[in-house]
């Protein structure tokens, strides 16, 4: 698995089916993190899928208002798998398959999801290199402008990679709601939740000025 990503094969289909007025194109993208975003990021040994997931704040919310406002999500897993044997492996499926419906029944949808696991002893370079290879790989299945394209995160390594391909982004701080500051014009946007970030993304495409203003004046596009 070293330097290398997956991607959840049982959902392709559903992902062919979301095509719409006769186009594969996606609008309005937008990649998230399963860890640290979606569920409580997990430290122990093994996915955090293989357990009972946790959602955090504010997740199946933003899901659920993405969808209606027909965003198009994908989602990638960092989490590392135990070795794997076909006991394991059927039940991370069914766990997958209930962590998707679980997502569902509160309206949300989650089109493709990517495994793209980080080993221990995984040099930097090459972490960086199969996240940027990955993402570059979403683009290109989905033929979505970067400019349409969204990344939400917990780490600034991964908005870092985004931007580099064109692409915005959030960083998410639980703290964000907190403060006031107005962050320099180089750092990601914040917000505090994945419910924050999809309100922002949905005010940006109601007004496409804003968009344009941020990368004139980050400040007041960001409403700080």
């Amino acid at each position: 698995m070293n330097g290398s990503f997956r991607i959840d094969t049982s959902l392709r289909s559903e992902g062919r089916n979301q095509k719409q007025n006769g186009s594969s194109a996606m609008r309005h993208l937008v990649v998230v993190m399963c860890d640290g975003v979606i569920n409580r990021r997990c430290y122990a040994a093994g996915t955090a899928l293989q357990q009972n997931p946790q959602f955090l704040p504010g997740a199946l919310d933003g899901l659920r208002l993405l969808a209606r406002e027909g965003f198009h999500v994908v989602a990638i897993s960092n989490a590392t798998p135990s070795p794997a044997n076909r006991q394991e492996s059927t039940c991370r499926k069914r766990l997958r398959q209930q962590w998707l419906l679980d997502i569902a029944l509160c309206g949300g949808r989650i089109e493709r999801f990517y495994r793209c696991p980080q080993l221990a002893n995984e040099s930097e370079e090459n972490r960086l290199r199969v996240k940027s290879d990955l993402l570059s790989r979403i683009l290109a299945a989905s033929r979505t402008p970067p400019e349409d394209v969204y990344m939400v995160s917990d780490t600034a390594e991964d908005l870092a990679i985004a931007a580099r391909l064109g692409c915005d982004g959030f960083l998410l701080r639980r703290e964000a709601f907190l403060c006031d500051q107005v962050p320099p014009a180089a750092a990601p946007e914040i917000a505090c939740n994945l419910r924050d970030a999809a309100e922002r993304m949905v005010t940006r495409r109601c007004n496409p000025f804003l968009r344009a203003l941020q990368s004139l004046a980050p400040s007041v596009a960001r409403g700080r």
